[in-house]
Order: structure tokens, then sequence, then C-alpha cells
């Protein structure tokens, strides 16, 4: 194993988290994790903007293609357009909730 430091390791799951844009580089990492760590991989690519979208939309059918789970989750902002501590907080908890209740359905489903 190299020294990469992985975002999320779960025990199904090797997750690369990852803004939008960034959407191409995010495959490669969670492929690369998944190598190192013999588990599958995955993304969730993070959505600052509804424009963000037009990249999630490029990602999936290449997740499709390589196994690879996607989930995302949008970030908040006050009406100045800069985010609170309490969005952050909150959404950081609702993103964490939501990922692993999936991640429960996918164990209870498989």
């Amino acid at each position: 194993m190299d020294d990469t430091r992985i975002d999320c390791v779960t025990k199904n799951y090797a997750v690369e988290f990852d803004f939008a844009p960034k959407w191409a580089e995010s495959i490669g990492q969670s492929l690369h994790y998944s190598r190192m760590t013999g588990k599958k991989p995955a993304i969730v690519l993070i959505i600052e903007d509804s424009s963000d979208f037009k990249y999630y939309n490029r990602i999936v059918p290449l997740c499709k293609d390589y196994n690879i789970a996607l989930w995302y989750m949008e970030t908040p902002k006050n009406q100045q357009n800069e985010y609170t501590e309490d969005d952050i907080i909150s959404v950081l908890i609702s993103s964490i909730r939501n990922f692993i209740m999936s991640i429960i359905k996918e164990i209870f489903t498989a």
C-alpha cells in the first residue's frame, strides 16, 4: 500500500469525496482506493451550485460502467452566498446519515 490518504473507508467501500468540477479525477482516485483496500469504489460528489449537476450527469454513466457507487451532497448557502458554520454542520450530518443509510440498505438487499 502506498501513502495515499483515503477520504473515507467503510466496511464495504473506499470513498472519494470531491467537488463536482473534479469529477474526472474522482473516478481515478476511487478506483485507486479500491485497488489499495480491496473494497468497492465509491464517490461522493460535492455540489456547490445547481450548475454543478452537469458534472454529476457526466460521471453517472462512467460510474455505472466501472461499478463505482455514486452519491452527491449539496452545500448550503446563506443569502450572501457564504456558508455558515451551522449550515455546514447540518449538511455534513445529513449527508453522513444518508450515506450510512444507503450502505445499510445495500447490505440488507445484497
